[in-house]
């Protein structure tokens, strides 16, 4: 399975998305109002969740059960989302990305 590398602003090293992060991540650049609504997810996150790792862990949640929902609607992402059962596919480093990518700078002390 192929790793993409993303820039990451700051400090930061570049991150690895797995396939099924990269095609959702795709999918939602290539649509602007997906983009606008993952931008005020970011944002609605950053305000409600104080605390980084949980922004992540409810923002990956989120991401998951996106990808289940488009992929029962969009034919190229249907192959990849539409399993049968208990199998969970990590958007954690999508999580990361897009928390890095869409909320205001941090002071370089550390996360919030």
């Amino acid at each position: 399975m192929p790793l993409y590398l993303l820039p990451v602003r700051g400090n930061r090293l570049d991150m690895s998305l797995n396939r099924y992060e990269q095609m959702l991540l795709d999918y939602v650049h290539a649509h602007p109002d997906e983009t606008d609504f993952w931008q005020q997810q970011v944002e609605a996150l950053r305000l409600s969740h104080p605390v980084h790792n949980r922004r992540v862990e409810e923002l990956s949640r989120r991401l998951w059960e996106y990808s289940l929902e488009r992929g029962r609607h969009v034919p190229g992402l249907a192959s990849v989302f539409t399993r049968e059962g208990p199998v969970t596919i990590s958007m954690r480093n999508l999580a990361e990305y897009l928390i890095e990518r869409w909320s205001p700078s941090r002071s370089p002390r550390g996360r919030t």
